[in-house]
């Protein structure tokens, strides 16, 4: 991450904290002065580091399991026509697994609800088998259970149903935080996604 750099840690140190709370380069390019194409490069770098790190990540014990949805902006409408609601292919899936350690890792799973393949293709080198797979009932985790010889609860996701809450809490959390700095990056584009 440090390569070909002449900056020193410190502004490196102020970079990244500017990249946690407020993601704006701009923000990031005063407070360290340094130029744009520079701020940019940095922040690919950074994610680069950190998307490397989460190929080699294993989870174990306890498992929490979810899908989080943004809509995928390089699908166009026609003027005037809305985006499809729901779960539809409009929206890029990402994948969201964490630990009872808080090791955790997302990975972005194509488009709409995802189907077993795609959760396994996702989750079957980051889980260790005979966990125990914390999920919300949906049908395509079954064929990671099976595959990984998990054991499983199954919370039936019910916003009105206090154990569902209190069970899925982790996950559910990591989700939000995930859309909520995800939705900072202002016109980001979706084949970036993965690394943000």
């Amino acid at each position: 991450i440090f390569n070909s750099t002449n900056e020193d840690f410190d502004t490196w140190n102020k970079y990244i904290t500017c990249m946690i709370h407020y993601p704006s380069l701009a923000m990031a390019e005063a407070v360290c002065g340094i130029s744009h194409p520079t701020a940019f490069l940095w922040r690919h770098k950074i994610f680069a580091t950190v998307n490397d790190y989460q190929d080699h990540q294993k989870l174990k014990g306890r498992v929490w399991i979810d899908e989080t949805y943004v809509d995928d902006s390089t699908i166009l409408h026609e003027f005037g026509k809305k985006r499809k609601r729901g779960l539809s292919r409009d929206k890029k899936c990402i994948v969201v697994a964490i630990d009872q350690h808080k090791n955790m890792v997302s990975i972005v799973c194509g488009n709409g609800k995802p189907s077993s393949k795609r959760i396994k293709q996702a989750l079957e080198n980051h889980i260790e088998p005979g966990s125990t797979i914390v999920h919300d009932g949906e049908r395509a985790h079954s064929g990671l259970i099976k595959k990984l010889k998990c054991n499983e609860e199954l919370y039936k996701a019910n916003t009105n149903d206090s154990v569902y809450l209190q069970a899925m809490q982790l996950v559910n959390n990591l989700c939000g935080w995930l859309k909520r700095y995800l939705y900072k990056f202002m016109g980001l584009k979706m084949k970036n996604l993965q690394l943000y």
